[in-house]
Parts: structure tokens; sequence; C-alpha cells
């Protein structure tokens, strides 16, 4: 009996993919992401660990499941009405793909590296603010650019959301996101519950003028600010974060994200840390 990433692999191949072996690791990929997620769910409950949160793991099950028929769909429809308009990136360029400093920060947290064990957790104290005043409505996006713009804002603040509450609620991130991006949160939250990673603090985004390089796609980077940011492992260290060559990463640090029209909407698929470039 066939498994159920050969069976999807071979109705890609079926509906005539114009690049049947690219279509087949995008397959490979997602329904690795969907059996790691179901795994560390099924463990859990074997386990008894973290019973109570059983539900957030089998959401993300079903949200990895719903994510390979997305995928069908898309291979199927572009293979009968036009090839695709990107290009799959180089696998030996440098800019490797990420989601900002978290991602960093798992790596390091697999691999056990840590900071120093006696390094105080600093608490912040309120300071006394003016009276508020109304706030302002915000116009209403008119050109593509802007809209893509919104959109990666909307991502980016439920995206550090999730990274502090260690828990992904899909009702905001459906709309932002799709494709690499979709699954790349799934896995980075997955991965900060399994190994008990605290994130505290704000991040800061400066986004610059989007580019267009399609009638579908824009791009747009952003300068994220780590400095009140805090990321501890189980053990309490803190964790640091380097760049591929073991060096310091810098702060901030540029983060390319592609924003694609999908079916009528901007969306997130995609997010690039440009190691060797300040903002």
């Amino acid at each position: 009996m066939a498994t159920f990433d050969q069976e999807i692999t071979g109705r890609y191949a079926a509906a005539g993919a114009d690049h049947a072996d690219l279509d087949a690791r995008r397959v490979a990929r997602a329904v690795f992401v969907r059996d790691t997620i179901r795994t560390l769910y099924n463990a859990d409950k074997k386990f008894g660990f973290d019973p109570a949160d059983n539900g957030s793991l089998a959401e993300l099950v079903d949200a990895a499941e719903e994510h390979l028929e997305h995928i069908a769909n898309d291979v199927s429809q572009r293979s009968v009405m036009a090839p695709p308009t990107h290009r799959r990136r180089h696998r030996m360029r440098k800019h490797h793909s990420a989601l900002g400093g978290v991602a960093l920060a798992l790596a390091l947290a697999l691999t056990g590296c840590g900071g120093d064990d006696n390094e105080p957790t600093v608490q912040e104290t309120p300071s006394q603010s003016p009276s508020p005043t109304p706030p302002t409505a915000s116009p209403t996006p008119k050109t593509d650019e802007e809209k893509a713009a919104a959109q990666l804002t909307k991502y980016l603040e439920a995206r550090d959301d999730f990274y502090r509450a260690v828990t992904i609620d899909f009702k905001r991130l459906n709309p932002v996101a799709t494709g690499d991006e979709f699954l790349k949160i799934q896995e980075a939250v997955v991965t900060l519950k399994r190994y008990d990673i605290k994130v505290t603090g704000e991040y800061v985004h400066t986004l610059a003028e989007p580019r267009r390089r399609s009638d579908s796609m824009i791009l747009i980077i952003d300068c994220e600010d780590r400095t009140d940011v805090v990321e501890r492992n189980k053990d309490g260290k803190k964790i640091k974060h380097t760049d591929p060559n073991g060096d310091p990463l810098r702060n901030p640090v540029p983060i390319e994200y592609t924003v694609v029209r999908d079916k009528g909407a901007w969306k997130v698929s995609n997010s690039d840390v440009k190691w060797d470039q300040s903002c």
C-alpha cells in the first residue's frame, strides 16, 4: 500500500506538473513536518507529558494535513494553467531562510549552547506615561505595495505573540501566511515548546520600501531589532545568536520577506535572513 506522501506525489505527477522533482520535495517536506508534529503529540500522550497542551499539538497536526492538501491543489492548478513565476533559490546561497531571531535560538538550543548561568533576569519597571491622546484611524492601504506591507506587519505582530505565548492562533495566522512561512512558524513554535524556550520582550520592526517582482510577488526587508528580546533555554541560560560563520549575529538584522498574492489576498510566503548585510 502506498504511503500518504507517495500517494500525493503520484497525484502531482498525474496532474502533469512542470517540476515534478520540486513538487516531490515540497510534498516530502510537508509530510515530514506533519509526521514530526504527530510524533510529538503521540509521545506526549503516551508518556503523560503536558496532557493539557495536547490540544495545541493536535491543531498543528490538523493544520499540517490541510497544508498538504493546499499544496496538492496549488500544484495541480499551476501545472494546468501556467508554469510557476518564482525561482527556486540555489541551495549553496549564503542567505539562508529563517524565522528571525527565534529560529537561530532554536538551533542553539538543540546543540546545548547558552550564556552565563548566573546572568540575572532584568525586570522592567513601568514608567509614568503622559495622558493618552485619542487614537487616529490608520489610512486604508490603496496600492498592492501598501497592502503587502500591511499584511507583513500583521504577520510579524502575530509571529511575535506566538513566540511569547508558545502557541499559535490559526485565526490570526491563516489570513497572513502561506507556503514555507506557514510551515516554518509552526516548526518554530513546536520546537520552542519541546525545548521549553521562553521568549520575553518586544521586537522592533522597521520595514523598507516594498519592491515588486511580479504582479503577484513583492519583496520587503524588515530591519528587526532584538535589543529588548530575551530568549532562555530550560536551564534559564540566555541564548546567544550567531551567524553561519559562528560570529555574533548583528543587531538589528535585515530579514527579507516574500509576500505573494494568494487567492486574492497578500500573504507572507518566505523569509530570508541577510547574514552579511546591515540595516
